[in-house]
């Protein structure tokens, strides 16, 4: 091939791919008033029981939407219920339809970070949004009423709530985790005003007042301001409420008594909590005294780590807590201190999932 020749043939080529450039450039997205929403397709009745609830999944799906551009498609599926609404409950699905196990599902569903449904029947708004990017427009279905028939589960843990005047009445921030209609935990009943009124509420919905030996409709329940363990029998519909007086560590510095160290409680943050120097590494706990506790030492409320990844600790732990009768660490549950120095301690419930927690942060 001459030197001629070889020149035609690349301004041939440049002229081929610029005219493939130009034409590719002409397949663009349709503006905001062409582009095509999906739409939800109902899912008719969803029904989670016990016989189901292990093994089985639900699948929901939709018509897709139309960009005018061939991408990939992402969708998201939300929901509302009650006072929550435009809850993403799966996002990031590439395909018209998504199935997921009714285990993953009841969570979802029923958790108290989440949607929040009592038990029985309930009809939830759904949607499922779309987008071909995190820069460009996001449409959305048409809602459609989906009927949601979920069991009470009697395997499965579930929150007794006590709303009353400590937390403004919020139906769903504070709760005790039980099964087969058992619930106990701790409760951080400490508010400005006295008395304490409040009621229990379950996850059917079903208000609990009267009095402790005999819950059921009446008026609210008092009690004096308190970090308090609360156990409630819902079979029996008699409640407890044992009240502490000191909270603090045990163990540490490798003291051990009732406790080591007092944490004080800072009504602003809602946490109890101390500046401590930590001389010495080793275990420790926190421990809940109640004077109604003699005949147990003084030692039966105690709490540590929830899970054996939570045992070793230092400056910027935080680490969920469990009595050790319920934790997943052997013997007695205890947290290892494993750096020395100055700490702030503090010893708080979380609304999100229900359970106290314990921050270490260095000073």
């Amino acid at each position: 091939m001459n030197a001629k020749h070889y020149i035609s043939v690349l301004l041939l080529f440049a002229v081929s791919l610029f005219a493939g450039c130009n034409k590719l450039e002409q397949v663009t997205a349709y503006g905001s008033d062409r582009i095509v929403s999906p739409q939800f397709q109902s899912a008719g009745s969803v029904v989670i029981t016990e016989d189901n609830y292990a093994t089985g999944t639900t699948t929901f799906s939709w018509k897709g939407a139309d960009f005018g551009y061939p991408a990939q498609v992402s969708y998201a599926i939300y929901a509302g219920y009650g006072s929550v609404s435009d809850y993403c409950l799966f996002e990031n699905i590439n395909l018209t339809s998504y199935t997921v196990s009714n285990e993953a599902l009841y969570t979802k569903l029923t958790g108290v970070s989440y949607l929040g449904l009592p038990t029985g029947a309930s009809d939830v708004s759904m949607y499922v949004t779309a987008t071909i990017g995190s820069h460009y427009e996001v449409v959305e279905s048409a809602p459609v009423t989906v009927r949601f028939e979920l069991a009470e589960l009697s395997s499965i843990p579930t929150l007794l709530y006590l709303p009353g005047s400590y937390n403004g009445w919020a139906m769903y921030s504070h709760g005790i985790w039980g099964t087969e209609n058992l619930y106990k935990g701790y409760v951080d009943m400490n508010a400005s005003g006295s008395p304490v009124v409040f009621k229990f509420l379950t996850a059917k919905g079903e208000w609990l007042g009267n009095t402790l030996d005999a819950l059921g409709g009446g008026d609210n329940l008092t009690t004096a301001p308190s970090l308090y363990y609360v156990t409630a029998d819902l079979n029996e519909y008699k409640a407890t409420l044992v009240p502490f007086t000191i909270v603090g560590l045990t163990g540490i510095n490798g003291t051990w008594a009732t406790p080591a160290v007092a944490l004080p409680y800072d009504a602003a943050s809602k946490r109890y909590k101390a500046t401590i120097d930590v001389t010495a590494t080793g275990s420790f706990r926190v421990l809940c005294y109640s004077p109604e506790d003699a005949a147990g030492w003084y030692w039966s409320y105690t709490l540590g780590a929830a899970s054996a990844d939570d045992v070793d600790v230092a400056g910027g732990s935080v680490v969920r807590l469990l009595p050790p009768s319920e934790s997943g660490v052997a013997g007695d549950g205890n947290m290892m201190m494993r750096e020395t120095g100055t700490f702030e301690f503090a010893f708080y419930y979380n609304p999100t999932d229900s359970y106290f927690y314990l921050s270490i942060t260095k000073k």
